[in-house]
C-alpha cells in the first residue's frame, strides 16, 4: 500500500524543476546549413536514459485484440494436440487388433494356405501401424512442445501488451481531490481523501468505465454518508471525515475499496422504507438479513428518502452503478456499520480483452460463465433441496440459497431439474447476492477471449458477449449480474419485490434527463401512484424483468436504447403486451407521433403541451383498464 497522496499544488520550484528535465533531449541536431547530419550509429544514448516515442489508444486496441486472436489459435492448437494424443491411441489399439488376430488366425480355418496368406497380410499391416506409431508419438512429441513454446510466447506477448495499456489508478482519482474538496465546502462540511495502492495499474478501459460509478459513490459518502463538523464531535469523533479509497490487485482482478467514517447506513430505515412504500409485506420484510436490506439499495427506483437532490441518495442511482460494473464483468457489495461508516467494496477485472471462464453445459449447449462471479463449484444430493413457499432452496454454510436449473433462467425449455440423485451446482455470485445454479455437466476453466456482440445487439439480456473454443465453437459468455437477478425473479426470492395488498398502482418512469424525472416522479408521486424510475430503456427492461408494473412513461431521446424501440420490446413480449405505455417527449412532429402510435404506445404526450390534469386523468384510465 502506498502512502496517502497529497493533493497540495506542485510548488513553482518543483514546476520549473519538472520542466527543465522535459526540455533536455539525449542528442542534439545540428540544423544549420551545411553542418553534417548526424547518422543513427553515430547518435550516442547516455545511460540510464530512453527514447520514447508516441503510440495511439487505437493501435494499442488493434495489437491486444490481435493478441486476443492469438490466444484463440493457441486454443486451437491445444485441441489439434487432444486429437494428435486420440490419434495416437487409435493406432495403438489397432496394432493390439492385429496381434489379437495373429494368434487366433490358426483356429479359424482348416486350409492352411488361406492362414498363410491372410497371415502374411496381417504382418505387413502390423509393420505399417508400427511405422505409423512411431511417427506419431514423434509429432504428438515435437507438436508438444511446440504448443508449449506457442503458449509461453503468446503469454509473455500479452502480458508486454497489457502493461501498455495499463493506467495507474492515481491517474484516475487525484482529480477527486478538488472535487471532494468543493463539494464538502458546497455542504458545509469538512472531509479529506486518502489514498492507497494509488500505484496500482489497471487497463485502460477500465480505468474509463471506472470514473462514473467511483464518481456517484464519493458524492454519496460526501452528502450521505459524513456528518456534519458538530454532529462528529458530538459523537465523539473528529470534526474533519475521512474518505478512504485503497486499491489492490488480487490474481487478475482488481479490488477496490470506498470506504467513509461517517453515520453509516441505518438497515431498520431501510426495512421501513421496503414497508411503508408497499415494496414488501411487514412480515417478510422484519425477516430479511442486513445484507438483503443493503442489496435492496441496488434495486431500481428504490430510496430511502424522500428528498430530490442533485449530489446522491442512498439507493438514488447505486442501481446505474451496479449495472456500469457488471458491464465489464466487475461487481459491488456493501458493508455497514451504524455510527461507524460504510465501505462499498468493487471488484474489477484487470484486463478486458481475456479472461477466466468457467464451461458449463445444460443440454446440447456450453456457456462460458465469468470465473470473478463464481464462489464456487460444487456436487449436492437432489435429497438436499427443499421447497419453501414458491422456490426451491438449498443450504450453504448455514445460509439459504435460492436454487434454479440455469436452464430455466435461460428460457431452454429442453431441460429440467433433476429429482434424485446427484447434481453439479455453480455458485454464482454478483457482489451482494448470492444464487446456486444448477448445471449438466462443468467441463472445465480455461483463458478466452471476450467478444462483443456487435452493433445490432445494444443490450441482451443474460448475454455479456461471446468467445470461440480450441474447437471453432462459438459459446455463449453469460452476464453473472443480469444471471442472478433473473433468477431470483423466477424464483421469486425474497429480494423480489412483491406488493402487499391495497397497494397504490405502480408506474415505470423512463426518463435520462435527471431534472425532467425528477419532476414527473414528483407529480405522480402527489397523484397517489408508485414510482419506478429508469434512466433509459436498457434500465427499464432490467426492471420490467423483475418487477410488475401497472404501467409505463417513457422519454423517447434516451442512450444505449430509446423509447420507440423500447415501447416495440414492450409490446411485442407476451409477458408485457398489456402493459399501457405513454410516450412522453419534446418531439412534437406529426411524424413521431406515428412513430410512436406505430410501435405500441397507448398515448403520445408532446412535452411542450403538458397538462398535469389531463395527463393524470388520462394514465389512470390506461392504468385501471390493465387492472
Amino acid at each position: 500500500m502506498s502512502p496517502p497522496v497529497d493533493s497540495t499544488p506542485m510548488s513553482a520550484e518543483r514546476a520549473s524543476s519538472a520542466s527543465s528535465g522535459l526540455d533536455q533531449t539525449p542528442v542534439e541536431r545540428q540544423t544549420r546549413r551545411g553542418s553534417p547530419r548526424v547518422r543513427a550509429s553515430d547518435r550516442t544514448v547516455p545511460r540510464g536514459s530512453y527514447e520514447t516515442i508516441r503510440v495511439t489508444t487505437e493501435k494499442l486496441d488493434s495489437l491486444m485484440n490481435k493478441v486476443g486472436e492469438l490466444v484463440i489459435s493457441k486454443s486451437k492448437a491445444n485441441q489439434r494436440l487432444v486429437d494428435i494424443r486420440q490419434l495416437t491411441t487409435f493406432v495403438s489399439e489397432a496394432m493390439g487388433s492385429c496381434k489379437l488376430m495373429r494368434s487366433v488366425l490358426p483356429t479359424l480355418s482348416s486350409h492352411a494356405g488361406d492362414v498363410q496368406s491372410v497371415t502374411t497380410k496381417n504382418t505387413e499391416l502390423e509393420e505399417v501401424l508400427k511405422n505409423l506409431e512411431r511417427k506419431v508419438t514423434i509429432l504428438e512429441r515435437e507438436f508438444s512442445a511446440d504448443v508449449s513454446r506457442m503458449e509461453i510466447n503468446s503469454r509473455d506477448l500479452e502480458d508486454d501488451i497489457r502493461s501498455l495499456r495499463l493506467l495507474p489508478i492515481s491517474d484516475l482519482v487525484d482529480p477527486f481531490f478538488r472535487m471532494v474538496r468543493d463539494l464538502a465546502k458546497d455542504l458545509d462540511k469538512q472531509a479529506y481523501l486518502k489514498i492507497e495502492g494509488g500505484e496500482t495499474e489497471v487497463d485502460k478501459k477500465v480505468l474509463e468505465a471506472l470514473r462514473d460509478p467511483l464518481l456517484h459513490l464519493l458524492r454519496n459518502s460526501l452528502d450521505h454518508g459524513l456528518e456534519s463538523a458538530e454532529e462528529r464531535k458530538a459523537a465523539g469523533k473528529p470534526g474533519r471525515g475521512t474518505i478512504k479509497i485503497a486499491t489492490f490487485q488480487k490474481g487478475m482482478s482488481i479490488q477496490m475499496e470506498v470506504s467513509d467514517d461517517g453515520r453509516g447506513i441505518d438497515p431498520e430505515k431501510i426495512r421501513r422504507a421496503v414497508i411503508s412504500k408497499g415494496f414488501l409485506p411487514q412480515e417478510r420484510a422484519e425477516a430479511l438479513s442486513n445484507e438483503q436490506l443493503y442489496s435492496i439499495l441496488f434495486e431500481p427506483g428504490f430510496t430511502t428518502t424522500d428528498k430530490v437532490t442533485e449530489t446522491s441518495g442512498r439507493g438514488v442511482g447505486l442501481d446505474v452503478v451496479r449495472e456500469n460494473l457488471s458491464s465489464f464483468n466487475g461487481s459491488i457489495e456493501i458493508q455497514s456499520v451504524p455510527g461507524r461508516g460504510t465501505t462499498f467494496a468493487l471488484s474489477l477485472p484487470l484486463t478486458l480483452i481475456t479472461t477466466q471462464a468457467l464451461l458449463v453445459q445444460c443440454g446440447k449447449q456450453i456457456l462460458a460463465i465469468p470465473s470473478m462471479a463464481i464462489e464456487k463449484t460444487l456436487e449436492i444430493c437432489v435429497a438436499d433441496v427443499q421447497k419453501v413457499d414458491t422456490r426451491h432452496v438449498v443450504m450453504l454454510e448455514g445460509q439459504p440459497l435460492v436454487y434454479l436449473s440455469l436452464a430455466q433462467a435461460l428460457s431452454l425449455p429442453s431441460l429440467r431439474i433433476p429429482s434424485e440423485g446427484n447434481t453439479h451446482v455453480v455458485i454464482l455470485s454478483d457482489g451482494t447476492r448470492r444464487v446456486a445454479l444448477q448445471v449438466d455437466q462443468i467441463k472445465g476453466e480455461q483463458e478466452v477471449v471476450h467478444k462483443g456482440l456487435g452493433a445490432n445487439f445494444i443490450r441482451v439480456r443474460n448475454v455479456a458477449g461471446a468467445t470461440i473454443l480450441g474447437t471453432g465453437q462459438v459459446v455463449i459468455m453469460l452476464n453473472p449480474h443480469d444471471l442472478v437477478r433473473t433468477a431470483l425473479g423466477i424464483a421469486k426470492a425474497d429480494l423480489h419485490f412483491e406488493p402487499a395488498r391495497g397497494r397504490k398502482a405502480r408506474v415505470l418512469l423512463v426518463e435520462d434527463s435527471f431534472a425532467t424525472r425528477a419532476y414527473e416522479q414528483e407529480i405522480l408521486e402527489a397523484a397517489g401512484f408508485e414510482v419506478i424510475t429508469a434512466p433509459d430503456g436498457v434500465a427499464a427492461l432490467d426492471v420490467l424483468a423483475v418487477e410488475s408494473v401497472d404501467g409505463v412513461v417513457t422519454d423517447i431521446e434516451m442512450p444505449r436504447l430509446d423509447g420507440l424501440r423500447l415501447t416495440r420490446r414492450i409490446k411485442s413480449d407476451a409477458h408485457t403486451a398489456d402493459i399501457p405505455v405513454v410516450i412522453v417527449s419534446s418531439l412534437s412532429t406529426d411524424d413521431a407521433k406515428q412513430k410512436g402510435l406505430e410501435v405500441g404506445a397507448d398515448a403520445y404526450v408532446v412535452k411542450g403541451e403538458f397538462e398535469k390534469d389531463s395527463f393524470l386523468t388520462m394514465l389512470r384510465d390506461l392504468v385501471s383498464v390493465n387492472h
